[in-house]
């Protein structure tokens, strides 16, 4: 690899040892596409150069000012991706297909799959690959402290890229440090829950459409079981989901009380229900159990459906009257749509 300058000498004396030595280096600098760490000296339009900085082959603009970034290379799979990839936040595969283990045990196996990074600048390729917390702070591992999963904790999943080759990175923070030589493209690929004592709360993940996943977890969780729903304004409640990002929440509910109860997705207007079974105004409700003048019978009647969770993990519940109301919400998946 050289960056020589292709111009032969044309003034002195110049023995011919010395011009085939240049001619040589000229040739070699085409050779090798002028690979180098830093873009060549006085570049020329038309001009190629293989960044090895960033492993990029980039082409000099015709005005002679900029390099254009052509194809995006993969120097441990030897692969090229075209930069500036037109479709965007695009994914496919990179699912979790096992996840197990305690607070320093945890494993999980990702599928092979892609998907463009952050940046919309490169297709990273998942061959799929075996991650543990007990890998540490490297490819493969965690930055959680002392490699030992936190409590009670939303973990993101990254699929990462660069001069040291592709891999996977878990985080509880969404602008993560990735593993030097990891790190020049990234992209999270899905999140999961810790239990109370720091393992992986698992889930059977489907890949939906555009790449979404559905997460039916293993075991369904009652999240809530409050008897202190209010009707002065919706409470909002923390679901067994990944925060950090907005999810949907498929999920079943019900109520003990005498009352119509409206549920409220994290980022929706809170809204006051109607009286049980009243659908005659807006905005009605969502279940309720007793009787009312416009239902024939007393009505148990528990309602399942999807909702949108705020960043917190959230989801909001508003009960017709009273302050002492009993709500029971069971989680039984998340919907995450990888678009964050």
């Amino acid at each position: 690899m050289s960056q020589n300058s292709l111009t032969l000498p044309t003034t002195g004396t110049v023995s011919g040892l010395q011009m085939t030595q240049a001619a040589n280096n000229a040739l070699d600098m085409l050779n090798t596409l002028a690979s180098g760490a830093s873009a060549p000296g006085s570049p020329e339009a038309g001009q190629l150069w293989h960044d090895t900085t960033n492993n990029i082959l980039k082409l000099r603009s015709l005005d002679n000012t900029s390099w254009i970034k052509l194809f995006n290379l993969n120097e441990t799979a030897y692969t090229a991706q075209p930069n500036n990839i037109a479709v965007a936040k695009a994914i496919t595969g990179c699912l979790p297909t096992a996840m197990s283990g305690t607070n320093t045990t945890a494993a999980i196996t990702i599928s092979s799959g892609s998907a463009t990074d952050f940046t919309n600048a490169f297709n990273i390729i998942s061959a799929g690959y075996s991650w543990a917390a007990s890998n540490g702070n490297a490819i493969n591992g965690t930055d959680a402290a002392s490699s030992t999963l936190a409590n009670s904790t939303t973990y993101h999943m990254f699929l990462c890229s660069g001069t040291s080759g592709t891999g996977t990175f878990a985080s509880a923070s969404l602008t993560p440090t990735l593993p030097s030589g990891y790190n020049s493209y990234s992209r999270r690929i899905f999140s999961f829950n810790t239990t109370s004592a720091g393992a992986p709360v698992s889930y059977t993940a489907l890949e939906t459409e555009g790449g979404s996943i559905t997460a039916w977890l293993g075991t369904q969780l009652l999240d809530i079981n409050s008897s202190s729903l209010t009707s002065s304004a919706r409470t909002f409640y923390t679901l067994t989901v990944p925060s950090g990002i907005k999810v949907g929440v498929m999920y079943r509910a019900s109520s003990a009380t005498n009352i119509s109860i409206i549920l409220t997705s994290g980022d929706e207007s809170d809204v006051a229900t109607v009286v049980n079974g009243d659908w005659t105004t807006v905005p009605g409700f969502d279940f309720f159990y007793g009787s009312n003048v416009n239902v024939a019978t007393v009505l148990s009647s528990p309602r399942d459906g999807l909702l949108t969770t705020n960043t917190s993990g959230q989801i909001g519940a508003r009960a017709q009257t009273g302050s002492s109301n009993t709500f029971y919400f069971v989680t039984r998946g998340f919907k995450d749509w990888r678009r964050s």
